[in-house]
């Protein structure tokens, strides 16, 4: 069954998702500052920075620094024990967590497909279970139908 919500602002929810936005800009800045002052013009980030292997990167000047054997997809780290490594470490930059839908929910099924994001300063999901039943609208949701909610996502798609 699928449902759609808007989140309110009352919602400890709509804090948690709006926390995690604020993150994730927070979390990119920090990572651009770091990569700028070390002279890296393209890379990646998961637990570890990686440098993009393009031809923006002079992957020589990194050389010594990096796990040639540990590559995925085009993106070499820098090995843990590096200069670059270890300061990367030191920002202690957490990766920013993306609040899990299920968890919104009492029940929720054991298949299942969610979405959240904002818009105009709202906050929006959905869920899709493999229940026959309806979810339990959760404290400070607010259940849509899900023309409302297309209809959201088609204003999003018109302004990109």
């Amino acid at each position: 069954m699928d449902q759609y919500f808007e989140i309110t602002p009352e919602s400890v929810h709509h804090k948690e998702y709006m926390d995690y936005l604020t993150d994730l800009i927070n979390e990119g800045e920090a990572i651009k500052q770091f990569a700028n002052e070390n002279g890296i013009e393209d890379y990646g980030f998961s637990e570890k920075l990686f440098l993009a292997k393009t031809g923006t990167n002079e992957v020589k000047t990194f050389e010594k620094q990096l796990a040639f054997s540990k590559r995925i997809a085009g993106y070499i780290p820098f090995r843990k024990n590096s200069k670059i490594g270890k300061a990367f470490a030191d920002l202690n930059i957490k990766h920013a967590q993306k609040p899990f839908v299920p968890f919104f929910f009492k029940k929720c099924g054991n298949l299942m497909h969610t979405r959240i994001f904002e818009h105009a300063g709202k906050v929006y999901c959905s869920i899709e279970t493999d229940l026959d039943e309806k979810l339990d609208c959760p404290k400070d949701f607010i259940e849509m139908k899900a023309s409302e909610f297309f209809k959201i996502i088609e204003e999003i798609e018109e302004e990109i």
